[in-house]
């Protein structure tokens, strides 16, 4: 959970920072996080730091073709409104 409100606070914070290699495999990462969460206080978190990833996702995804991200957005948005 920490590493979590770790990723997002940063995301949140200084967009920039992270990787533009890296943010396809965070993203599919919190995909299967959110789809595999269980508990409520963990789902807040995770929620949180989606949100931020997809506030920004215009400098984080720069790299990351629009197939692959519709999928994994798709993914999340399902899992989300169980």
């Amino acid at each position: 959970m920490c590493r979590v409100q770790l990723v997002g606070g940063i995301v949140e914070r200084y967009p920039g920072s992270l990787p533009r290699d890296e943010a396809l495999p965070f993203l599919t990462c919190l995909t299967h996080t959110v789809t595999d969460c269980r508990r409520a206080d963990l789902m807040m978190h995770v929620q949180r730091c989606l949100r931020a990833f997809a506030t920004h996702w215009g400098q984080i995804g720069a790299g990351v073709t629009d197939h692959q991200a519709t999928n994994l957005w798709n993914q999340v948005w399902m899992a989300s409104l169980r």
